[in-house]
């Protein structure tokens, strides 16, 4: 199937070398009891010879409809995916996907995620992430990951600023203030009368460094989430697999607290006549420091 972020919206092909008007496709959806227009808004031709984007008014009239037109002969109907591709540029390599499904998450259902690798390498990973997400709300143009400022892309994505995340404006141009304690907009943090929000999950009460799904929550659970954040699939192929999960490793009792020169003690305890005797070079440069 093709990928259309729209599940209202099926598509109609038509066999045969006679072209097919849009008055005709009318005809055929009303002989089969489908309400033009109470239940269809938009029908479009598409590229290509007598085929046709159309949508309906709900989801449950698109129901309906591909019931109604599944046996008509000559037409086919393919209903499009809800799901789309979400890429993700600009997280560091050290932040794990998890915490990026749980940050996408807010915006629809996570079905899978994978990093990419380079074309020319496979298996080296170029640092961007794709989730596949059924969207229940559009995406921001960028958004916050674990403390990187993230750019986010899909097919059918509406530009928004790039400072407050509204649409019909770009950044420099931005009047509106977004306040980064609660990320709403109107006011900034100095005179913030909400609650904090965490900007991985999007729950109030804790900042990130507190989050439960955090990274540094987690190694202190011993790898344990609270969260219920949704399972993320391997994507094998091209792009590459999931990056193993990190583990916090600790630096040996010997690496913890600098341990001092045993030579530069012995060397103050000598007596004076069994000290090392300073080069010329060196006795002149104490002589020129004396005079300052």
């Amino acid at each position: 199937m093709a990928s259309r972020r729209d599940s209202r919206i099926v598509k109609l092909s038509f066999t045969g070398e006679q072209a097919v008007p849009p008055v005709q496709v009318f005809s055929i959806l009303k002989s089969k009891g489908v309400v033009v227009p109470g239940e269809v808004d938009a029908l479009q031709a598409l590229q290509g010879r007598n085929t046709y984007d159309l949508r309906f008014t709900s989801d449950v009239a698109r129901q309906k409809g591909v019931t109604l037109l599944s046996n008509v002969e000559g037409m086919t109907v393919t209903p499009y995916e809800r799901s789309v591709w979400v890429t993700i540029i600009h997280v560091g390599l050290e932040v794990r996907q998890e915490l990026v499904v749980t940050v996408l998450g807010r915006f629809g259902a996570v079905k899978a995620a994978k990093m990419c690798s380079y074309a020319q390498a496979p298996g080296v990973l170029n640092g961007h992430r794709q989730v596949r997400i059924d969207l229940k709300q559009d995406i921001p143009s960028f958004l916050f990951i674990a403390g990187h400022k993230a750019h986010v892309r899909y097919p059918g994505q509406p530009r928004t600023c790039f400072r407050c995340g509204e649409t019909g404006h770009e950044a420099k141009g931005c009047p509106n203030k977004k306040c980064g304690r609660c990320l709403r907009l109107g006011h900034d943090s100095t005179a913030c009368p909400n609650e904090v929000v965490c900007s991985l999950c999007g729950k109030e009460g804790h900042v990130f460094r507190a989050c439960p799904s955090s990274y540094v929550s987690r190694t202190k659970s011993g790898g344990k989430s609270s969260s219920d954040a949704p399972t993320t699939s391997r994507e094998e192929g091209e792009s590459g697999g999931i990056l193993p999960s990190l583990h916090l490793v600790h630096p040996p009792p010997s690496l913890q607290t600098p341990t001092p020169c045993p030579h530069r003690e012995s060397l103050h305890q000598l007596p004076p006549s069994t000290r090392p005797v300073p080069s010329p070079v060196r006795r002149r440069y104490r002589q020129i420091r004396r005079l300052f």
